[in-house]
């Protein structure tokens, strides 16, 4: 097996990357094709050692970043690692194609570049996410905001293979995500998906779930739109953190929360090298690893006091001076305390961020590390950067510390930062990216550390990571509009056509039409098959039943429709059905026609004219001009007309 890797995509990369595939040949023997920046790929395996065995490199010029507009870049980035790889996968020289890159940008470059499976309209995200029972397939998570029904459909035939193929489960479950678990319930898109999915062959739908039902993992695939899907991955990933941020503060409350802790842990006197090494956050006991310096016990005892300094028998220590409670013995570093020792924590002494915000207004997180996610916003309009903390507690400002507080900013492609020294007794830092900024990712590493007289203190920094992505702002395009008229007689009957005229408005919109048949005198609609026109003739299924017209119309950014009323159609010919309409032209002096007289007129009916030649094929101009009367006059001379009812 060949597969094709993005050596570029990732926030670490190429080293991640590098990483992972050297892993991977090692450990799995398959061979890989890696598309990047060759140059820096070899620089970077050499300066850390990487094996290149079992995997070939392809040079590409271009990088896609994360702030390039998806599709522009697909366009316009043809030596992209991405663009690149992909094609390589088109043209067969490799099995698959995997990248930590850009989201949008592979998601838009696979449909255009590779293709979808045939009857698979639009790719979908898909992720395992763990649950009570067990873990669950959700798609889509974010690849498409709005979904048709058969788009639905066609992710849960997708889904349902993998769990098959990849879980080993057979005959797995397909639920629907929705608001209620009664088929009845939901968006008309959702109706209409759940009986499409009833009758889709190869999978076995067991109906609507709902979002409080899902973390149960009581089904195998949960389909859903990509906005519904994006919100239900990071609603749960809220939760857990919120979950076990409440736990950690609980057990760090106090020393015995802390051992207790220690004794709930699972696997703590078990691990399977017979060299256990106790857990929490990040604390470790060296027992009997050499491996592990002194430093680091010392590192890790104060993370087990994260922002807070100690005082014992009147004296504070931080992690410049813990040094004298660290003793050594054969056994490895340990605290050297006893249960006569009082142990004060002076919580939140220093380095305690209160809030990071975004233009005053919201909220943004941070990172302690540079694996953060990142910020999206446009150009604009300006974008300022906060960070507020609290000040040095006073039991360490009369021990002599202050703050010695940093910002290093980095723009992508700058790996030199611009640094900003801050004020030690300053409480805040402020950072404007202007209006019209270039495209590009502001990275911010606030640094709140201590110092103690002249000397910087700390064997570890306390950082406080942001990344803003600022985007080209988007050009705004008005919405489509959308008009339409269903035509049809006051007595709908059995074998008598039904048309439908619609038209919108930008040309690139595009238009559905699907009917659709109700048997409980319209509370629930189904589509009927192959119905799919702008005409529909009903059939013997109609005879006494409520049928309509659903018009669906798409465009960039754009989803709406128009439903035709309800027509309930007659079980025979309707013997009050107005005789046909005929048309007779006059012509004037000049021997030209321009008065036509409607013999029959009937107000019931629509009558419409088309001015306009024809095409070689024959084909009118669409729409028309509705008539309200039985005579239409003025009409110009040299024009071809025609009238329709």
């Amino acid at each position: 097996m060949k597969i094709i890797v993005d050596m570029m995509g990732g926030d670490n990369a190429p080293l991640a990357v590098l990483e992972g595939a050297a892993q991977a040949v090692k450990e799995y023997g398959v061979q890989l094709i890696g598309v990047g920046n060759e140059a820096l790929v070899r620089k970077t395996a050499a300066e850390h050692n990487i094996p290149l065995d079992g995997i070939e490199l392809v040079n590409c010029t271009e990088t896609i970043e994360m702030c390039d507009e998806p599709a522009r870049a697909i366009r316009q980035k043809k030596d992209s690692s991405i663009v690149v790889g992909l094609n390589m996968l088109k043209e067969g020289k490799g099995d698959a194609f995997v990248s930590a890159g850009s989201t949008g940008a592979l998601h838009v470059g696979a449909s255009l570049i590779v293709r979808t499976l045939r009857g698979v309209k639009r790719p979908a995200l898909a992720t395992m996410v763990p649950a009570k029972q067990q873990a669950y397939l959700l798609l889509d998570c974010g690849a498409n905001v709005e979904c048709r029904p058969e788009m639905l459909a066609a992710f849960a035939v997708m889904g349902s293979c993998y769990v098959n193929k990849v879980e080993g489960r057979k005959n797995p479950s397909v639920a629907l995500a929705n608001n209620g678990a009664e088929e009845s319930k939901g968006t008309p898109v959702l109706r209409d998906a759940h009986q499409l999915l009833k009758t889709t062959p190869g999978i076995r739908f067991v109906g609507n779930i709902e979002p409080r039902d899902v973390p149960n993992g009581e089904v195998d695939v949960v389909v859903c739109d990509g906005f519904t899907g994006n919100v239900i991955l990071k609603l749960t990933e809220g939760v857990a953190k919120m979950l076990l941020g409440m736990l950690k503060e609980m057990f760090l409350r106090n020393l015995g929360g802390k051992v207790a802790y220690l004794l709930l842990k699972s696997g703590v006197f078990n691990s399977p090298d017979k060299n256990p090494k106790l857990d929490i956050y990040n604390v470790t006991a060296a027992h009997g690893d050499s491996s592990i310096t002194k430093n680091r016990v010392i590192l890790h005892a104060m993370k087990c006091f994260p922002n807070s300094a100690i005082k014992v028998n009147g004296n504070i220590y931080t992690s410049e001076n813990i040094n004298s409670l660290v003793k050594s013995n054969d056994k490895g570093y340990y605290l050297k305390l006893n249960s006569n020792t009082p142990i004060e924590v002076i919580r939140d002494a220093w380095g305690v961020m209160e809030s990071v915000t975004l233009d005053g207004t919201k909220t943004i997180n941070y990172a302690k590390d540079w694996k953060g996610g990142f910020e999206e916003m446009d150009n604009s309009t300006a974008h300022t950067l906060k960070f507020t903390w609290k000040p040095l507690a006073s039991e360490l400002v009369n021990a002599g510390y202050s703050y010695r507080v940093e910002c290093d900013r980095y723009i992508s492609g700058n790996k030199t930062p611009t640094t900003d020294t801050i004020s030690a007794t300053a409480t805040e830092y402020s950072f404007t990216i202007p209006a019209g900024a270039d495209p590009k990712v502001y990275s911010f590493d606030l640094k709140l550390n201590l110092k103690k007289g002249d000397n910087n203190i700390g064997i570890y920094t306390n950082d406080h990571i942001v990344k803003l992505v600022v985007n080209q702002a988007p050009v705004v395009v008005p919405d489509p509009t959308l008009t339409g008229k269903v035509y049809y007689t006051s007595g709908i009957v059995y074998g008598r056509p039904i048309s439908i005229a619609a038209s919108v408005t930008p040309a690139e919109a595009t238009k559905s039409y699907r009917w659709q048949r109700s048997t409980d005198s319209g509370s629930t609609w189904a589509n009927i098959e192959g119905a799919t026109s702008g005409r529909y003739t009903p059939v013997a299924a109609d005879m006494g039943e409520n049928v309509r017209i659903r018009v669906v119309v798409t465009a960039e950014g754009y989803l709406g429709e128009i439903v035709g009323a309800a027509l309930k159609v007659s079980k025979a010919a309707n013997d009050n059905t107005p005789a046909p309409p005929t048309v007779a032209a006059q012509k004037d002096g000049s021997n030209a026609y321009t008065k036509f007289e409607i013999t029959n007129f009937n107000s019931e009916q629509e009558y419409v004219y088309t001015t306009g030649a024809p095409t070689s094929g024959n084909e009118w101009p669409t729409g028309g001009t509705e008539i309200g009367s039985s005579t239409v006059t003025a009409m110009a001379a040299t024009s071809p007309l025609r009238m329709s009812v």
